[in-house]
Protein backbone atom coordinates (compact mmCIF):
# COMPACT_ATOMS: atom_id res chain seq x y z
CA UNK A 1 0.00 0.00 0.00
CA UNK A 2 2.94 2.31 0.72
CA UNK A 3 4.40 1.71 -2.76
CA UNK A 4 1.03 2.37 -4.39
CA UNK A 5 0.73 5.70 -2.56
CA UNK A 6 4.22 6.71 -3.74
CA UNK A 7 3.38 5.82 -7.32
CA UNK A 8 0.24 7.91 -7.20
CA UNK A 9 2.23 10.85 -5.83
CA UNK A 10 4.80 10.54 -8.64
CA UNK A 11 2.04 10.52 -11.27
CA UNK A 12 0.68 13.75 -9.88
CA UNK A 13 4.12 15.42 -9.71
CA UNK A 14 5.04 14.46 -13.31
CA UNK A 15 2.94 17.33 -14.71
CA UNK A 16 2.77 20.02 -12.05
CA UNK A 17 2.01 22.65 -14.76
CA UNK A 18 -0.44 20.53 -16.68
CA UNK A 19 -3.26 22.98 -16.28
CA UNK A 20 -1.22 25.92 -17.53
CA UNK A 21 0.10 24.02 -20.55
CA UNK A 22 -3.41 22.99 -21.51
CA UNK A 23 -4.53 26.61 -21.29
CA UNK A 24 -1.59 27.68 -23.47
CA UNK A 25 -2.49 25.06 -26.08
CA UNK A 26 -6.06 26.29 -26.13
CA UNK A 27 -4.88 29.87 -26.62
CA UNK A 28 -2.85 28.84 -29.69
CA UNK A 29 -5.99 27.49 -31.27
CA UNK A 30 -7.67 30.91 -31.14
CA UNK A 31 -8.41 32.92 -34.31
CA UNK A 32 -6.36 36.07 -35.04
CA UNK A 33 -7.22 39.07 -37.18
CA UNK A 34 -4.77 40.01 -39.97
CA UNK A 35 -3.65 43.62 -39.56
CA UNK A 36 -1.33 43.84 -42.55
CA UNK A 37 0.31 41.75 -45.25
CA UNK A 38 3.82 41.87 -46.62
CA UNK A 39 4.05 41.88 -50.40
CA UNK A 40 6.69 42.92 -52.96
CA UNK A 41 6.80 46.62 -53.82
CA UNK A 42 9.81 46.59 -56.18
CA UNK A 43 11.02 44.04 -58.70
CA UNK A 44 13.83 45.90 -60.43
CA UNK A 45 14.59 48.80 -62.74
CA UNK A 46 15.02 52.51 -62.12
CA UNK A 47 12.82 54.19 -59.55
CA UNK A 48 11.65 57.81 -59.72
CA UNK A 49 11.61 60.10 -56.66
CA UNK A 50 9.65 63.35 -56.28
CA UNK A 51 11.69 66.53 -55.78
CA UNK A 52 10.27 66.82 -52.27
CA UNK A 53 11.79 63.40 -51.44
CA UNK A 54 8.46 62.33 -49.97
CA UNK A 55 7.42 59.54 -52.33
CA UNK A 56 9.05 57.17 -54.80
CA UNK A 57 7.58 55.33 -57.77
CA UNK A 58 8.89 51.76 -57.90
CA UNK A 59 8.30 49.34 -60.80
CA UNK A 60 6.76 46.13 -59.48
CA UNK A 61 6.07 43.70 -62.27
CA UNK A 62 3.06 44.96 -64.21
CA UNK A 63 2.27 47.65 -61.60
CA UNK A 64 3.93 50.64 -59.97
CA UNK A 65 4.16 50.96 -56.19
CA UNK A 66 4.01 54.45 -54.73
CA UNK A 67 6.09 54.33 -51.55
CA UNK A 68 6.08 56.88 -48.74
CA UNK A 69 9.79 57.42 -48.01
CA UNK A 70 9.13 58.40 -44.39
CA UNK A 71 6.92 55.50 -43.33
CA UNK A 72 8.42 53.03 -45.87
CA UNK A 73 4.87 51.93 -46.68
CA UNK A 74 3.22 51.43 -50.06
CA UNK A 75 0.49 54.04 -50.08
CA UNK A 76 -0.86 53.50 -53.61
CA UNK A 77 -0.56 51.04 -56.47
CA UNK A 78 -0.84 52.16 -60.07
CA UNK A 79 -2.35 49.33 -62.15
CA UNK A 80 -0.59 48.13 -65.25
CA UNK A 81 -1.67 46.98 -68.69
CA UNK A 82 -0.73 43.28 -68.39
CA UNK A 83 2.87 43.90 -69.51
CA UNK A 84 5.98 44.49 -67.39
CA UNK A 85 6.72 48.13 -66.54
CA UNK A 86 9.89 49.33 -68.30
CA UNK A 87 10.18 52.90 -67.00
CA UNK A 88 8.53 55.39 -64.64
CA UNK A 89 8.78 59.17 -64.16
CA UNK A 90 7.11 61.13 -61.39
CA UNK A 91 6.45 64.88 -61.49
CA UNK A 92 8.26 67.33 -59.22
CA UNK A 93 5.28 67.69 -56.89
CA UNK A 94 4.57 63.96 -56.84
CA UNK A 95 0.99 64.40 -58.06
CA UNK A 96 1.34 62.72 -61.45
CA UNK A 97 3.26 59.80 -62.87
CA UNK A 98 4.17 58.51 -66.32
CA UNK A 99 4.40 54.76 -66.80
CA UNK A 100 5.84 52.93 -69.83
CA UNK A 101 5.57 49.18 -70.29
CA UNK A 102 6.66 46.39 -72.62
CA UNK A 103 3.34 46.85 -74.40
CA UNK A 104 4.98 49.96 -75.99
CA UNK A 105 2.30 52.11 -74.35
CA UNK A 106 2.86 55.10 -72.09
CA UNK A 107 0.26 56.22 -69.55
CA UNK A 108 -0.17 59.47 -67.64
CA UNK A 109 -1.77 59.01 -64.21
CA UNK A 110 -3.20 61.50 -61.72
CA UNK A 111 -2.06 60.13 -58.36
CA UNK A 112 -4.52 62.19 -56.30
CA UNK A 113 -7.59 60.93 -58.14
CA UNK A 114 -5.93 57.65 -59.20
CA UNK A 115 -7.24 58.07 -62.73
CA UNK A 116 -5.48 57.66 -66.04
CA UNK A 117 -5.45 60.97 -67.92
CA UNK A 118 -3.83 59.83 -71.17
CA UNK A 119 -2.45 56.77 -72.90
CA UNK A 120 -0.50 56.61 -76.15
CA UNK A 121 2.03 54.51 -78.08
CA UNK A 122 5.53 55.88 -77.51
CA UNK A 123 8.08 53.97 -79.56
CA UNK A 124 8.44 50.95 -81.82
CA UNK A 125 10.37 49.22 -79.04
CA UNK A 126 10.18 49.45 -75.22
CA UNK A 127 10.92 52.74 -73.49
CA UNK A 128 13.92 52.21 -71.21
CA UNK A 129 14.03 55.60 -69.52
CA UNK A 130 11.91 58.73 -69.16
CA UNK A 131 12.67 62.18 -67.76
CA UNK A 132 10.65 65.32 -67.10
CA UNK A 133 12.00 68.85 -67.48
CA UNK A 134 12.32 71.07 -64.41
CA UNK A 135 8.87 72.59 -65.02
CA UNK A 136 7.06 69.31 -65.77
CA UNK A 137 6.05 70.66 -69.17
CA UNK A 138 7.87 68.12 -71.33
CA UNK A 139 8.58 64.40 -71.10
CA UNK A 140 11.60 62.84 -72.83
CA UNK A 141 11.59 59.12 -73.66
CA UNK A 142 14.55 56.91 -74.52
CA UNK A 143 13.69 53.93 -76.69
CA UNK A 144 15.23 50.59 -77.50
CA UNK A 145 14.53 51.60 -81.12
CA UNK A 146 17.52 54.05 -80.98
CA UNK A 147 15.17 57.05 -80.93
CA UNK A 148 14.72 59.89 -78.44
CA UNK A 149 11.36 61.66 -78.31
CA UNK A 150 10.01 64.67 -76.43
CA UNK A 151 6.31 65.00 -75.59
CA UNK A 152 4.08 67.86 -74.52
CA UNK A 153 2.80 66.76 -71.10
CA UNK A 154 -0.51 68.63 -71.07
CA UNK A 155 -1.57 67.76 -74.62
CA UNK A 156 0.17 64.41 -75.08
CA UNK A 157 1.59 65.07 -78.54
CA UNK A 158 5.18 64.69 -79.76
CA UNK A 159 7.26 67.88 -80.09
CA UNK A 160 10.69 66.46 -81.00
CA UNK A 161 12.04 63.27 -82.56
CA UNK A 162 15.80 62.75 -82.45
CA UNK A 163 17.71 60.11 -84.38
CA UNK A 164 21.46 59.54 -84.26
CA UNK A 165 22.21 56.80 -81.77
CA UNK A 166 23.32 53.55 -83.37
CA UNK A 167 21.96 51.38 -80.58
CA UNK A 168 19.55 51.27 -77.66
CA UNK A 169 19.09 54.59 -75.87
CA UNK A 170 19.41 54.01 -72.13
CA UNK A 171 19.09 57.43 -70.49
CA UNK A 172 17.86 60.98 -71.12
CA UNK A 173 18.17 64.16 -69.06
CA UNK A 174 17.07 67.77 -69.48
CA UNK A 175 19.23 70.76 -68.60
CA UNK A 176 18.00 72.07 -65.21
CA UNK A 177 17.62 75.58 -66.66
CA UNK A 178 14.63 75.47 -69.05
CA UNK A 179 16.00 78.48 -70.92
CA UNK A 180 18.99 76.44 -72.06
CA UNK A 181 16.73 74.29 -74.25
CA UNK A 182 19.04 71.29 -74.12
CA UNK A 183 18.49 67.55 -73.77
CA UNK A 184 21.15 64.89 -73.24
CA UNK A 185 21.02 61.21 -74.16
CA UNK A 186 23.28 58.17 -74.02
CA UNK A 187 23.12 54.49 -74.84
CA UNK A 188 24.93 51.29 -75.67
CA UNK A 189 26.79 52.96 -78.58
CA UNK A 190 29.02 54.62 -75.91
CA UNK A 191 28.13 58.14 -77.10
CA UNK A 192 26.62 61.11 -75.29
CA UNK A 193 24.57 63.37 -77.54
CA UNK A 194 23.58 66.95 -76.80
CA UNK A 195 20.33 67.99 -78.47
CA UNK A 196 19.22 71.57 -79.06
CA UNK A 197 15.47 71.78 -78.48
CA UNK A 198 15.19 75.02 -80.49
CA UNK A 199 16.93 73.87 -83.66
CA UNK A 200 15.89 70.23 -83.10
CA UNK A 201 19.37 69.00 -83.89
CA UNK A 202 22.41 67.36 -82.29
CA UNK A 203 24.88 70.13 -81.43
CA UNK A 204 27.54 68.05 -79.71
CA UNK A 205 28.78 64.45 -79.62
CA UNK A 206 30.77 63.49 -76.53
CA UNK A 207 33.09 60.52 -76.92
CA UNK A 208 35.16 59.03 -74.13
CA UNK A 209 33.54 55.78 -73.05
CA UNK A 210 34.35 52.42 -74.59
CA UNK A 211 31.12 50.63 -73.69
CA UNK A 212 27.46 51.36 -72.94
CA UNK A 213 26.67 54.51 -70.94
CA UNK A 214 23.92 53.80 -68.44
CA UNK A 215 23.24 57.15 -66.75
CA UNK A 216 23.72 60.91 -66.93
CA UNK A 217 23.50 63.72 -64.40
CA UNK A 218 23.69 67.49 -64.90
CA UNK A 219 25.23 69.55 -62.10
CA UNK A 220 22.88 71.97 -60.27
CA UNK A 221 24.81 74.91 -61.72
CA UNK A 222 24.18 73.54 -65.21
CA UNK A 223 27.82 73.77 -66.31
CA UNK A 224 28.84 70.12 -66.08
CA UNK A 225 27.53 66.76 -67.22
CA UNK A 226 28.47 63.47 -65.57
CA UNK A 227 28.28 60.25 -67.60
CA UNK A 228 28.64 56.79 -66.07
CA UNK A 229 29.34 53.75 -68.19
CA UNK A 230 29.59 50.00 -67.97
CA UNK A 231 33.31 50.43 -68.67
CA UNK A 232 33.67 51.44 -64.99
CA UNK A 233 34.31 55.06 -66.01
CA UNK A 234 32.63 58.21 -64.71
CA UNK A 235 33.45 61.18 -66.94
CA UNK A 236 32.81 64.84 -66.18
CA UNK A 237 32.12 67.06 -69.20
CA UNK A 238 32.13 70.81 -69.58
CA UNK A 239 28.81 71.37 -71.35
CA UNK A 240 29.82 74.65 -73.01
CA UNK A 241 33.05 73.33 -74.55
CA UNK A 242 32.04 69.71 -74.96
CA UNK A 243 35.37 68.62 -73.49
CA UNK A 244 36.23 66.54 -70.45
CA UNK A 245 36.43 68.62 -67.29
CA UNK A 246 38.16 65.89 -65.24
Amino acid sequence: SGLAAMAMAMDVDEDPLGGREAAARDALKADFEVKSKLKPFYTGGRISVSSTLQIAACPCGEEVSIVDLKTKATVKTVPGDSETVSSVAITQDGKSIFVASRSLQCSHWDLDAMTRKQRWKCHKAPVLHMALDSQDLYLATAGADSVVKVWDVSEGYITHLFKGHSGTVLYVAFHPNPRKYQLYSCGDDADVRVWDLKTKSCVSLLKGHISAISSLSVSPCGEFLLSCGQDNLALMWNIASGKKAV
